[in-house]
């Protein structure tokens, strides 16, 4: 926390993105990316999801993968910020 300012949350948030969209590029149809951060940061979370499925036009979608969520401490992400 100590080194944290707002300027490093979009600098995270370029590289998070670009690590999206590659993850993406790569891959198959029908197949599925996990995208995952260790951030509480909307910045760095959602918005990195919404600007890559933007980016995508179409040819990628969010979808609930079904995975049983009953052993893990689950929150739904931000709808707005």
């Amino acid at each position: 926390w100590h080194s944290w300012n707002a300027t490093k949350c979009f600098e995270k948030h370029e590289l998070q993105l670009r690590y999206l969209l590659r993850a993406l590029r790569h891959c198959v149809v029908g197949g599925m990316v996990v995208y995952t951060t260790d951030s509480f940061n909307p910045v760095e979370n959602e918005a990195v999801v919404l600007e890559a499925l933007k980016q995508c036009g179409g040819s990628a979608a969010l979808e609930d993968a079904g995975l049983d969520r009953s052993t893990l401490d689950w929150i739904d992400g931000l709808e707005d910020w």
